[in-house]
């Protein structure tokens, strides 16, 4: 998305915040500043203009994707899978365990996605899902596994829309 954003006229820099649900753009002078709003709303995001600075958090541009993929990885399969292993009666062990794992498939997964760029909001959530029951199988057997895919896709859903789970693509 980054990289999307970067391709537009007079837009000079584009971050997003660690979790993803911010974005801060610069415009060069003379931008089109109702063009990038607009388009940011598109994006799926609710866009202002903020005077000033904005956030005290890290900020990540394009060449820090990377590590922005890595750090998103963990925090939802942190926000996921405590909850997911009480409902289901795994123990701590296997829950640091999944953390891990379902981290790094994310990571390889928002990698990917960073890559190719092409992939619909609905088949990168998809994908997502597969990557996350691929690796939690082995762990958990494959029932518990399609379970938690199913609550990754839904949490990403959830987020990368501003809480609608819309069909539209979301361009890299």
């Amino acid at each position: 998305m980054l990289a999307r954003l970067l391709e537009e006229p007079g837009v000079e820099t584009a971050e997003s915040d660690v979790r993803g649900e911010l974005m801060r753009v610069r415009l060069t002078d003379g931008a089109n500043l109702d063009h990038a709003l607009r388009l940011l709303e598109r994006l799926g995001f609710a866009a202002a203009l903020a005077e000033g600075g904005v956030g005290d958090g890290s900020w990540y541009g394009v060449d820090r994707v990377g590590e922005l993929s890595q750090a998103e990885g963990r925090i939802i399969a942190e926000r996921v899978i405590p909850p997911f292993a009480r409902d289901h009666g795994l123990d701590e062990g296997t829950a640091t365990k999944l953390i891990q794992t379902v981290a790094r498939a994310l990571f390889e997964c928002f990698i990917d996605r960073e890559l190719t760029g092409t992939a619909s909001a609905v088949a990168f959530r998809s994908d997502c899902r597969a990557a996350v029951v691929r690796v939690a199988a082995p762990i958990v057997g494959g029932d518990l596994a399609a379970t938690l895919g199913e609550a990754v896709e839904r949490d990403l859903a959830e987020r990368s829309t501003g809480g609608n789970a819309a069909d539209e693509p979301r361009p890299s």
